[in-house]
């Protein structure tokens, strides 16, 4: 003999309820870092005939920058277009820590950019995104 079962109707509420949720991964806690601005300018040894890729220590340079990037120290930065200026956006634990890991750049050695001011930063707007 056939057993016949009788389904209850779905509620409106448990078919929208997920079956099975993901468990929630908090973000990593960024870290205890302030943002600060900072203007480089070129220095005396900056050859105005040449482009920046041009210039020389480029290289050396170069790869110095985009390990800082790597490393969440940059979070922004270049060159500000008809000027002398570049501008970055950095995390450091304090001013100095922030101007002695500038200070390593080979172009600052060489004289070819300086760094002219630190600023400590506080971000009002999109500050969640950085």
């Amino acid at each position: 003999m056939a057993r016949t079962t009788t389904r209850k109707p779905k509620t409106a509420a448990a078919e929208a309820a997920p079956v099975a949720s993901a468990p929630v991964i908090a973000a990593a806690p960024r870290p205890a870092a302030k943002l600060f601005c900072v203007t480089r300018s070129r220095g005396s040894a900056w050859d105005g005939s040449l482009a920046m890729e041009q210039q020389a220590e480029w290289p050396a340079h170069a790869a110095f920058m985009d390990g800082l990037e790597r490393q969440g120290f940059v979070v922004v930065g270049g060159p500000l277009e008809d000027t002398p200026y570049l501008m970055l956006a950095v995390r450091a634990e304090s001013l100095e820590v922030a101007r002695a890991r500038l200070a390593e750049d080979p172009w600052e050695a060489a004289r070819i950019i300086e760094t002219t001011r630190i600023v400590a930063w506080t971000l009002r707007l999109g500050a969640e995104r950085i």
